[in-house]
């Protein structure tokens, strides 16, 4: 079985409008069961780095070598981890297993228990809340060099990272749930203030370099 790898390194923007209008130059180097792929496009450098356990790698594919008796199974774990003007992996996201909940989703799960339980008359409205807090968690998100800082992501699916305004406006209104979301915010986006003109993150003096005015 050969998996065939490919990467455009396209902006968030440009899959949303389904219109890729950067060209990147491409280089790929095989590493034992990875493939490492590299890419600039003007100042700019990105890379991936996929990973198929007990595979053999080349520039084009992942190749696994292996017979599969009748009645028996097989299965294999990829992982595809990006990195950014050269700076070490992130570290990948392993599934938890069946039955097993996702660290963030039991983190998720702590603050829920946290936060002021809800009790009324309209179970229509006790619902509405309660889902709120939940969604409300999912958004929850950590700075890995400051974990005691968490903020609020934008929004799901497509922007699940600090934008100024949103994340200034969504705390904010959460305030009597829970003041630390306000605080780590506010922290976050201090130590991100925009000081320099880049147009590939639209950073600006001001503004935070993931859009949106602080």
């Amino acid at each position: 079985m050969a998996l065939a790898v490919e990467a455009d390194f396209a902006d968030l923007f440009e899959v949303k409008e389904a219109r890729v209008q950067r060209h990147w130059d491409e280089s790929r180097e095989p590493d034992r069961d990875s493939l490492v792929i590299q890419a600039k496009w003007q100042n700019v450098h990105k890379g991936v780095i996929v990973t198929a356990e007990g595979s053999s790698a080349t520039a084009e594919a992942l190749t696994y070598l292996k017979t599969v008796q009748p009645y028996e199974n097989w299965s294999a774990r990829f992982s595809v981890v990006p990195t950014f003007e050269g700076a070490r992996p992130m570290t990948p996201f392993v599934h938890p297993a069946p039955g097993e909940m996702s660290p963030r989703d039991r983190r998720r799960q702590e603050w829920v228990t946290r936060i002021p339980a809800l009790e009324m008359g309209n179970r229509s409205i006790e619902r509405t809340l309660k889902r709120s807090y939940d969604d409300l968690g999912a958004l929850r998100i950590e700075d890995p060099d400051h974990p005691e800082r968490v903020v609020v992501a934008a929004g799901a699916p497509w922007f699940m990272t600090l934008f100024g305004r949103d994340s200034l406006w969504a705390s904010e209104m959460a305030l009597p749930v829970d003041p630390s979301l306000a605080l780590g915010t506010l922290q976050t986006l201090a130590d991100r203030q925009g000081r320099v003109v880049d147009k590939m993150s639209e950073e600006e003096p001001g503004q935070n370099p993931s859009r949106g005015s602080v």
